[in-house]
């Protein structure tokens, strides 16, 4: 199984960014393993 995880950061910015900071979402983010570059790529697809 391949799992695309740049996908699934968007998937996961999308999901939570309602009512979160940037700052916050991207800490949340990192918590759950994503890298810097996936949550920068999922936070400008989200709006901030």
């Amino acid at each position: 199984m391949t799992v695309d995880w740049d996908e699934q950061a968007v998937l996961y910015a999308k999901e939570n960014c309602e009512g979160s900071s940037r700052s916050g979402l991207a800490e949340e983010m990192r918590y759950y393993g994503f890298n810097n570059a996936q949550i920068e790529k999922a936070l400008k697809e989200v709006g901030y």
